[in-house]
This record gives C-alpha cells, structure tokens and sequence, in this order.
C-alpha cells in the first residue's frame, strides 16, 4: 500500500481524520473483503495524485469497533468525506471519475475547477503531448511467461492438477517458483482476474461447470510465450467499453450519452496508439460526465421514499461515470461489471421477468430471514484469533446456504420468480463468457502474430 496512505485506528481517528489540516476521505474496510481490496489500487493512484491535497485514511472495521459503530457502518466498502473536523458526506462515490471531480472541488477555489473545464472545452485545441507510437505501451512490455516455453509448460501442468473452487480461482490458486499468475504469466493482476470471471460464469453455470475447468486451462494455454500481456489487457479493456455490438455506447439513451461516450472512446484510442493523453483533458470529461450523474445514494436513507427516481440517462450516467478513466487504470473486473451488470439489467428490465419492486421485496426478505437465522452467531472474532474466525466464517457461510430454502419455505411464489431470474442471469453469463474468451483467444492470436 502507498505510504501515501494512512492506516487509523480508535485511539488515532481523532489526530488522523478530525484534526487534519487537509480534507480526508476515510475508507472503512476489512481484509476479507473483495470489493475493498477492487478499491485499493485507484486509492493508491489518487493518494499520489493529490498528495499534499487531500488525504486518504483507512480503517479496519474488524479492528476499530468503536469508530465503525459511531458511523453506523452496516456494509462496506464505505467511503466518508470529512473537512476541516466534520464530516462532509457521509457516503461517497467509489469510482475514480467522481472522486477525482470531488478533489478537484474540496482542493482548489471555487469556480476554478468550473473554469479551467469551460476554458478547456473552448479554447482552440492544442497539439497533444505525444510519445512515438508504441512508446507509451512499450514501456511496460514483460514479454509473457519471461519468454521461456519451459515456465508455461509448468504452470500448465499445475493448473491442469489444481481444483478450482469458489475459494480457489485459477489466477490465485496455483504459484510457480516466478509466482502466481501475474509473476508466472508477466501479466496484469487483472488480467488473470477477467479470466477468473469467463471461469466462474462457466463454472456457476451446473450445464458447464464440469467443462469449467478445462475452459480455465486453455485460456492460458492459449497465450504465446513471449507476448506483451499488458497491451493484451489494454485491448480487453477497450473492447468491453466500445464493441460496436456489445459496447456501453449501444446502451446509450439519450445523445447526450452517445456524445459522451465518443469522447470517451476517443481519448482511449489515443491511448492504444500510443499517445500520452494530458490529464487535463481526462479531468474535463470526468467533470461532464459526473456532473450529469445522479449523486450516490446513502445507505443510512435508502429506500423508495428517500430515494428520487432517475431518467434513464441519469441511470446510464451513473454506471458510466464508473468507466471514464484511463485503460491503464481500469481494473477488467470492473469494466466487465459495468459492462454485463447494465445489460443484464436491461435484458431483465425487457423481458419484464423481475421488476424493481420485486427485487427490493427479496431484498428486504432475504436479509430479515439471514438476520434470524444469524441470531445466535454473533460478531466475527478478530483476524488475530484465526482459528476461532476461520470456524466463525464456516458457519457464517453454512447459514448463507440456508437463507434461499427459508424463503422457499416463507415466501414460495416470490422465490420460485427469483430462481427463474437466476435461470435468466446464467443463460447470459454463459454468453458473455464465451464472448470474452473468444475476444482474448483471438486477441492473443493477432499479437502473437505481429
């Protein structure tokens, strides 16, 4: 972690966050959790971004009860923004557009940020601060597997004998003398986490699951020694965004959104030629887009009475907002969330198969029906007692697997409609899986032959 950022806990949040003489966005988090640990590498970029600006602390909620039950924190990740002692906001976005744009504004004078965009948008363009094509991407260029056929032909060997399981992916659960995947392999983290994703969508599937593993394999099976991984994850990248038949512009529903995306596509193909794009044109369409979205909604007053309805553009705008960074910083787990969470919700909101208010019903059953069921469970034991968290999380897990047969019980007509949304959800994973398999088979075909 960047020593950019501040680990706090109860006995320093007072000197750390309330006595900072720069505003302080106070991340709460914990070890095992995923979604925090997607937050940790945008944070580490935007620490070194406005370092001597704005300050960025975390804290552990498992460690720190006493600060994460005076902010009521039920869920996490949780971002809160505080200034000058108060706090400002009590639930902040977690894309980087949105934090960029809210740092832009708590850092500077007011009206600057605003002015520097129209000027920007304005003024007769300027020659683009370029490198020689290629020269950007070139270099971070590992070659793949540290060009030895020998080092892929062991690692293949491996994952052929691991289990992969829902605790095991394929890019974690399997490590060479040159390490996981990204060591063995040369190429991003993410990376072997989109090809964690095709495995899971397959493996979720009961009609794939015992091909599941075998799908995992040749993936990497696939990947020629020697190839520039990186630039294989740029292109990924790029295509979940700006597929001409499955990109997010094709969800575009006003012009306003199609424009914004153009000009998203646009600075991300300089991006693959090779072009060093100037934050400042980055930070003028950050500040369009988040400008247009809805706010965040806070959890503390979520619900329909609280909750203002959205035009369709601002519900775009809000899962836009999320890709409107640079490829070089988009994790391909979230461009892929972004990309198949926004169709699936538009093939369910289509087919008519589920409506909104079904969804927050289940919601509302299914967390009333694990809270008593999780009655007699009690708090997570500390990450230093392991033992006694490792059975805590077994029987935590062994619950969840109750919750869906207690409702089956209670509530028989609106599961049997949840289990067909499900049938529903998997038939497209599967799609999409092979869409994104095919897009990187013939991705590492068309490099390899270059």
């Amino acid at each position: 972690m960047s020593n950019l950022i501040v680990n706090t806990t109860d006995a320093t949040f007072e000197q750390d966050v309330l006595q900072s003489e720069f505003p302080v966005l106070l991340d709460f988090w914990a070890p095992w959790c995923g979604p925090c640990k997607m937050l940790t590498p945008m944070l580490e970029r935007l620490a070194v971004q406005y370092a001597g600006r704005v300050r960025i602390v975390k804290l552990n909620v498992d460690d720190n009860p006493e600060t994460t039950k005076r902010f009521q924190i039920r869920g996490i990740p949780r971002l809160m923004l505080f200034a000058q002692g108060e706090l400002q906001s009590a639930q902040v976005t977690q894309s980087q557009a949105g934090l960029t744009v809210l740092f832009d504004n708590i850092s500077k004078p007011a009206g600057v940020v605003a002015t520097a965009a129209a000027t920007a948008a304005s003024a007769p363009a300027a020659a683009p601060v370029a490198a020689p094509a290629g020269a950007a991407l070139a270099a971070s260029v590992v070659p793949s597997f540290g060009g030895d056929p020998a080092r892929k032909a062991d690692y293949l060997q491996r994952l052929r004998a691991a289990t992969f399981d829902g605790d095991h992916s394929p890019s974690e659960s399997v490590t060479t003398s040159a390490g996981a995947f990204a060591g063995t392999t040369g190429g991003p983290e993410g990376l072997g986490q989109l090809l964690d994703v095709v495995w899971w969508l397959n493996y979720y599937d009961p009609a794939r699951k015992a091909q599941a593993h075998d799908r995992a394999v040749s993936l990497i099976e696939a990947i020629p020694v020697g190839i520039d991984l990186n630039r294989i994850s740029l292109l990924m990248a790029n295509w979940l965004l700006h597929d001409p038949e499955t990109g997010i512009a094709c969800q575009a529903p006003t012009d306003v959104a199609r424009a914004l995306c153009d000009r998203l596509a646009a600075l991300h193909q300089r991006e693959l030629d090779g072009e060093r794009v100037p934050e400042s044109e980055w930070s003028v369409l950050q500040h369009d887009v988040v400008r247009l979205a809805p706010p965040p909604v806070n959890p503390d007053h979520a619900g329909a009475a609280a909750a203002p309805a959205l035009s369709p553009e601002q519900k775009f705008l809000a899962v836009l907002e999320y890709g409107t960074m640079p490829l070089a910083d988009a994790g391909l787990n979230n461009l892929f969330n972004i990309v198949y969470g926004r169709t699936l919700n538009l093939e369910i909101e289509r087919s008519g198969c589920w409506s909104a208010e079904e969804n927050q019903q289940y919601q509302s059953v299914y967390e009333a029906t694990r809270d008593a069921l999780s009655s007699a469970l009690g708090e997570r034991p500390a990450d230093e007692d392991a033992e006694a968290a490792a059975q805590w999380d077994e029987r935590s897990k062994s619950i969840g697997a109750q919750v869906q047969p207690a409702i089956q019980k209670s509530h028989p007509e609106l599961q049997a409609r949840r289990d067909a949304v499900e049938r529903f959800q998997k038939a497209l994973g599967s799609r999409v899986a092979d869409a994104v398999q095919a897009q990187f088979l013939a991705q590492c075909a068309a490099v390899a032959t270059r």
